[in-house]
Formats: C-alpha cells, structure tokens, sequence
C-alpha cells in the first residue's frame, strides 16, 4: 500500500475529523458552506445532512437530518449567501430548503423526465439542473417552473457550473 498522504488543512489548522453516515448511506454529495464551518452530504438513502466541524480534531456535530428526497440524493449546493440548501435526487425532484427554518421554500417533484444528477445555485432566485438523459433545465423559484432548457447532450450530465461574472452556466 502507497502510505498515507498528510491530512489537509485549511487556515493553518487540522481539519482532519471524521464523520460517519448510518450503515448503507452512502454519501452523494458533498457540499462546504460559503462562510461557516458547515458541510452538507447528500446520501443514497434520500436524506441530508449538515454537519459542524469545529478546529483542531473536534468531532463534528449533526446540525440537521431530513429525507427531502424518496430515492438518492445525488447533489447537494450551498447557495452563495450560504442561506439556502439546494439539492436533487434520482426521483427527479428538486427543492431549496431554508437552514435556519429547516423547511422547504421551493420544491418540484417531476422537475425532469430522468433522475437528477446535479444541481447548482444560480443567484439568489435562480437554479440550474442536469440529469441522466443530458437534459438541463434553469429554474425561476419565483416563478414557479423550468424558464429554460436544453437537449443539445447526447448523456447524463455530471456536473454544472455557474460563472457570476459572465451570467453563464
């Protein structure tokens, strides 16, 4: 076995903590908070969970557990405010969830024809999806529904990225 690499730091000081997810829940997605020592983990059973993690070696805290979605979590994102939780799953919904309430403030249950790979924070309002079938889909969560799509990807979409900058996805 090659040996180990060092732990990685962040700010001068050890990161390495670990955190354990209940047998069988495997972790989807992985998400650290724009601002606070937060990280969000989308699991294979539907549920998310927020963890605390503290400096030096402190064992991390569950800060919230809910099952938002009924099949996989596939992607999980912090807004950029780091108010919000965004995430989507193979039952093809997709939701913004509100930290400090714990509630939802925006769901769409068939949000795609497919299984939901990845979602990513668009603005304040906005929300990009992609999913198995390679179709992206720009959400309004004012208004309610899908205000763009695409088809032009032959496979799944794996990943999204939004430049501010240039208002791209």
């Amino acid at each position: 076995q090659p040996p180990r690499a060092p732990p990685r730091t962040m700010a001068g000081t050890d990161c390495a903590a670990e955190i354990k997810c209940p047998q069988r829940a495997v972790a989807f997605g992985l998400d650290f908070h724009p601002f606070e020592r937060l990280l969000a983990a989308g699991l294979i059973t539907g549920q998310l969970r927020v963890y605390s993690f503290g400096e030096n070696g402190v064992q991390p805290e569950r800060q919230l557990a809910v099952r938002p979605h009924t099949e996989a979590c596939r992607s999980v994102r912090f807004d950029p405010q780091g108010l919000h939780l965004i995430s989507c799953g193979s039952d093809c919904s997709v939701q913004r969830r509100d930290l400090a309430a714990n509630k939802p403030v925006w769901k769409t249950s068939r949000a795609h024809a497919s299984a939901i790979n990845v979602c990513e924070p668009l603005g304040p309002h906005g929300v990009g999806t992609g999913d198995d079938d390679g179709v992206v889909h720009v959400w309004d969560t004012r208004q309610k529904c899908s205000v763009m799509s695409f088809s032009e990807h032959a496979d799944v979409i794996q990943d999204l990225h939004f430049c501010l900058a240039k208002l791209q996805l």
